[in-house]
């Protein structure tokens, strides 16, 4: 699987999300609030994506867990 944040255009980037063979599985938009920054793995959510806020509360960069059957996000936590 290759997970990768297309920048093409700078404002609506996309997750994307490949099998090893090359079939796209999904194409999603950042949650609701947030931005993508990277991709990275998490040591209990394994795949995962790092976003950053719109508005700060505060900390701005979070650990975001991906659906693979449905592109769906969850927040998991801060990011360091």
């Amino acid at each position: 699987m290759v997970l990768l944040i297309d920048e093409k255009v700078k404002e609506n980037k996309k997750l994307l999300i490949y099998t090893a063979q090359g079939k796209k599985m999904i194409e999603a938009n950042s949650p609701n609030g947030y931005h993508f920054s990277y991709v990275t793995t998490h040591p209990k959510i394994g795949p995962a994506v790092v976003c950053y806020e719109d508005k700060s509360s505060g900390w701005q960069d979070w650990y975001f867990s991906i659906d693979l059957k449905t592109g769906e996000f969850k927040k998991h936590g801060k990011a360091y």
